[in-house]
């Protein structure tokens, strides 16, 4: 993970060797909050990261079916989750410590 000023340099880069995806899983999906904040969908994973890239945490997303993903300056993550009754979609929230 790295993070680029409006200039296009690097202000920093982070590696996380024990991250892996699912082979050929290439539907990753990243979202940032106004702090700086992100995270990251990857596979059955929600990824918590600072805005230092340090990793906070994750949460276990087995047998949901996420569509979308957002997070709010608040601190806020949203997650658009498509069911299988009438593909009706259903928010999930999860907050940064």
């Amino acid at each position: 993970m790295c993070r680029l000023d409006a200039e296009g340099n690097e202000s920093f880069s982070r590696e996380y060797p024990d991250l892996s995806f699912p082979e050929g899983d290439r539907d990753v999906r990243l979202a940032a909050d106004s702090q700086g904040r992100c995270c990251l969908l990857a596979g059955e994973e929600l990824l918590f990261f600072d805005r230092d890239g340090k990793a906070l945490g994750k949460a276990d997303l087995s047998g949901k079916t996420i569509t979308r993903i957002a997070c709010g300056g608040d601190g806020k993550v949203y997650l658009y989750e498509k069911t299988a009754e009438v593909i009706q979609n259903r928010v999930q929230l999860f907050l940064f410590h």
